[in-house]
């Protein structure tokens, strides 16, 4: 029953008319756009950015999974040196624990921010397209500052 209302919910946040971008999909007037006729839809200088931004999420992407693995690996390393009986032991998984989890995170962090941005840079592409294609009307305070001005 909850996957039946989470799917309705999915398909009704589409949008009908002009150009929108959902769970990694880009619709147009509520139908989806195939990758190949994506350039012949946004045109040159959107698909650029298109390509900028979904090259810093695929960086993105990967950046995480290394830096995670990296820092999972440093603290398991950390957790079993604690375990160990030898001096030596102890000592080598230890920093080899530490050093492995500081590159994780150093790593980790820009991947995160990658991530975020090229999925910020994708998402901003439809406001553009509607707003270049179908005219977007603002309403925003009147330069004397009393009413309001309807500018396009």
């Amino acid at each position: 029953m909850l996957m039946a209302v989470s799917a309705s919910a999915q398909k009704n946040s589409v949008s009908e008319t002009g150009l929108s971008y959902s769970h990694k999909t880009f619709y147009m007037d509520g139908q989806a756009v195939p990758s190949s006729q994506l350039m012949n839809v946004l045109g040159d200088d959107l698909y650029q950015s298109y390509r900028k931004g979904k090259g810093l999420r695929t960086a993105g992407i990967v950046c995480t999974s290394v830096g995670g693995a990296f820092l999972a690996g440093g603290l398991v390393g950390i957790a079993s040196a604690a375990g160990s009986d030898s001096a030596g032991g102890v000592l080598s998984g230890s920093i080899v624990g530490t050093y492995s989890a500081i590159a994780g995170g150093v790593v980790l962090i820009p991947g995160i921010i990658m991530l975020c941005t090229g999925n910020s840079r994708i998402k901003k592409i439809p406001v553009t397209y509607n707003a270049k294609n179908h005219g977007v009307a603002y309403l925003t305070p009147a330069s004397a500052g009393v009413g309001v001005a309807l500018r396009f």
